[in-house]
């Protein structure tokens, strides 16, 4: 028990640091008397405080109780990259002027003599091919695809109200789901069945089917879709 007080009241200094004890009361709707019990090791937060210290201030609950040395609620792993997680940094690179939606009206075509065509009547017609800006990024993933054009509509609106909504609400139906490897396969399995009228629960569903599924089988997934056959496991 000795050791539980030392540890949870350097972390929650460390997790209160920079502010007054007033102030980090306020945010937790709790007397700054206890706050002061808690960072001193007098006494312990029951889990009820813990939960709330840690939704508020995006810590791991078991960093607090020294289980973990992973800090931060939302601490980024490549290899276990979620839609929720990509989502949230695309939402701040907008919200930081880093990233923005490109106006492909602006895109030039430069002419390719290489290849050359015949009018109706023998003039020779030279073809264009694109001339691509190189900031210019094809999403290829349906569904983040489909996350981030629900993103980019709310720019045109600019209220902040439906920023939050899309944060706390939408994003968070595909909290925990990871990151789908894209390739010819995955892509033909998505295409099994049509996703046009997708909403972000039927995503999130799919997502998580998709993500249970092993390669043997999403190749039978493919090889129903050729032969007509109905989706299914």
């Amino acid at each position: 028990m000795a050791d539980l007080r030392k540890i949870l009241s350097q972390r929650l200094s460390e997790t209160f640091k920079g502010e007054r004890q007033q102030t980090t009361g306020v945010k937790l709707d709790i007397g700054q008397g206890t706050i002061s019990k808690w960072i001193t090791g007098e006494s312990i937060p029951p889990t009820e405080n813990l939960l709330l210290i840690a939704k508020t201030y995006r810590v791991s609950v078991d960093w607090l109780l020294g289980l973990s040395e992973e800090k931060e609620v939302d601490a980024v792993s490549i290899e276990r990259l979620t839609y929720e997680q990509i989502a949230l940094i695309f939402h701040r690179l907008i919200e930081l002027g880093s990233i923005e939606i490109p106006d492909l009206t602006q895109f030039e075509f430069n002419p390719n003599p290489e290849f050359e065509l015949e009018d109706e009547v023998g003039e020779p017609q030279v073809t264009k091919e694109p001339k691509y800006d190189s900031d210019f990024i094809k999403i290829n993933d349906r569904a983040l695809s489909y996350i981030l054009r629900t993103r980019w509509k709310l720019c045109e609106l600019g209220e902040d109200m439906m920023m939050e909504k899309w944060v706390a609400d939408f994003v968070k139906v595909f909290t925990g789901i990871q990151m789908l490897h894209f390739d010819k396969k995955t892509q033909a399995a998505l295409d099994a069945q049509p996703w046009s009228t997708y909403k972000a629960g039927d995503w999130a569903s799919k997502l998580k089917e998709m993500s249970n599924r092993t390669e043997v089988q999403i190749d039978n997934m493919t090889k129903k879709k050729k032969e007509g056959k109905s989706y299914g496991r």
